[in-house]
C-alpha cells in the first residue's frame, strides 16, 4: 500500500519546485557559464540610472569667514623678526660661557656626575630646613656668646689632638649650635653639650670614633659615661635623629671645582670658613654663603680672578650677594691676630697647611679694605 503513492508524492515534488522557480523568477545557467545574473544585473544598471538621472549637481556654499588677506611683509615686521634672531644668539652664547665641569666624570662612580646637581639642589634646600636663628643665646640666662666661643676653640683643639675629619669639627659646632637655640641648657652642662656633641658627630662621620675613656681624660674627668650617654639621648631625641645638615666644607668643594682652584686658593678658603666656627655673629649664615664668599675672596687674594657665570651658576650666588660676607670674613681674619683664640690660626699655620695663616696677601691693601668696609658697616 505504501509503494500506491509513491509517483503521486514525487510528483508534488517536482509541482512544489516548479512553483517555487516560477513566483521567484529564477532563470537557469550553465555550470561555470556566465556568471552574472542577468536578469538581476539588467534591473539593477536601470535603477541606477534612474537614481542617478535625479541627483543635482551640488552647489558651492557661501562662506560667512571674510576672505583671508595675505600681508606682505613690510620693514617694520622685518626688523622685528632680526631683533628676535640677535636675542636668541645672545642666550645661547650666555649659556655656552657655563662650562660643564662635570664632562669627563662619567667613568668616576664615587663622582656621581649623572645626579651631583640634583644632590646640590636637594643640599640647599635642607640647609633652608635645618636652620640656626641669629642671636639664639639672647633668652639664654647663663650662657653668653663668649663661652660659646671658648666651648669651640676648645673643640678644635680636641678635633685636631684625636686627627679627625673636617667634617667632624663643623657637624659637632651645628649639632652644639641646634641644641643650644632649642633647649636651655645651664653653664655647668655647657661642655658636656660640646663633648657629645662631637661624639655623635665623630660616629657619623669617622670610621673610628673616640671611645668614650679618652673623651672623659680629654675633659679632665669632669663628667661620666652615663651622663655623656644621657646626654646623647638627649640630643638625637630632640634633633630627631637629624643629623645630616649640609656643610661648608660640601659646598667648597663643588665651588673649588668650578672655579679650577689650585690646592692653595681652596686651603685658604677653608681657613677663612673655619675662623668663622667661633664667631656667634657668623652662626646664621647658610653654610653654601660662607663656602662661596670664603672662595670669592680667596681668588681674589691670590688670583686676581672675579666670580664668573659658571661660579656663579654652581654656587647660586653672585659677587653682590658674597660682599658683605667677604668683607666680614676679612674682618675676622685681621683680627684673629689679636684674638684670645688661636687654635685655628695656629693650625693652619703649619706646614700640613702651607702656613696659609701667616700669608703676606692677608697683610694686603686689597685684604684690609674688605675689613675696614665691613668695621664701618658694624659701626
Amino acid at each position: 500500500m505504501a509503494l500506491r503513492g509513491l509517483p503521486t508524492a514525487l510528483n508534488n515534488v517536482n509541482v512544489s519546485k516548479k512553483l517555487n522557480e516560477k513566483s521567484l523568477g529564477v532563470t537557469r545557467r550553465a555550470a561555470l557559464g556566465d556568471i552574472a545574473n542577468t536578469r538581476n544585473a539588467a534591473s539593477g544598471i536601470a535603477n541606477v540610472k534612474k537614481i542617478a538621472s535625479k541627483v543635482e549637481p551640488s552647489k558651492p556654499q557661501r562662506s560667512l569667514k571674510p576672505p583671508m588677506k595675505i600681508v606682505k611683509p613690510t620693514e617694520a615686521l622685518t626688523d622685528q623678526f632680526d631683533k628676535l634672531e640677535v636675542k636668541e644668539s645672545y642666550s645661547v652664547q650666555q649659556i655656552s660661557v657655563i662650562e660643564n665641569i662635570d664632562a669627563g666624570d662619567e667613568n668616576e662612580p664615587h663622582l656621581v656626575s649623572e645626579w651631583v646637581n640634583e644632590i646640590y639642589d636637594y643640599l640647599r634646600e635642607l640647609e633652608d630646613k635645618l636652620v640656626i636663628r641669629p642671636a639664639y643665646l639672647r633668652n639664654n640666662a647663663e650662657i653668653r656668646p663668649r663661652m660659646r666661643a671658648v666651648l669651640v676653640d676648645w673643640l678644635t683643639q680636641v678635633h685636631t689632638r684625636f686627627g679627625m675629619l673636617p667634617e667632624t669639627l663643623y657637624l659637632s659646632v651645628a649639632i652644639m649650635d641646634r641644641i643650644l637655640q632649642d633647649l636651655e641648657v645651664c653653664r655647668l652642662k655647657l661642655q658636656l653639650v660640646g663633648i657629645t656633641s662631637m661624639f655623635i658627630a665623630a660616629k657619623y662621620e669617622e670610621m673610628f670614633a673616640p671611645e668614650l675613656d679618652d673623651l672623659i681624660y680629654i675633659c679632665d674627668n669632669a663628667y661620666t659615661k652615663t651622663e655623656i650617654r644621657q646626654m646623647e639621648c638627649v640630643i638625637l631625641q630632640q634633633l630627631d635623629f637629624s643629623l645630616g645638615r649640609p656643610l661648608p666644607l660640601h659646598f667648597l668643594r663643588r665651588n673649588s671645582k668650578a672655579g679650577k682652584a689650585n690646592s692653595l686658593i681652596h686651603t685658604m678658603a677653608k681657613y677663612l670658613m673655619e675662623l668663622t666656627l667661633v664667631q656667634y655673629d657668623m652662626v646664621h649664615h647658610r653654610p653654601s654663603l660662607i663656602a662661596a664668599a670664603a672662595l670669592c675672596l680667596s681668588l681674589k687674594l691670590l688670583r686676581d680672578s672675579s666670580w664668573n657665570d659658571t661660579l656663579i651658576h654652581h654656587s647660586k650666588y653672585t659677587e653682590k650677594e658674597l660682599m658683605p660676607v667677604m668683607e666680614k670674613l676679612a674682618l675676622i681674619s685681621v683680627e684673629a691676630e689679636s684674638s684670645p683664640y688661636q687654635t685655628v690660626r695656629l693650625k693652619y699655620a703649619s706646614e700640613k697647611f702651607g702656613r696659609i695663616s701667616t700669608s703676606k696677601c692677608l697683610q694686603s691693601s686689597t685684604f684690609k679694605c674688605f675689613a675696614e668696609a665691613a668695621k664701618s658697616a658694624r659701626a
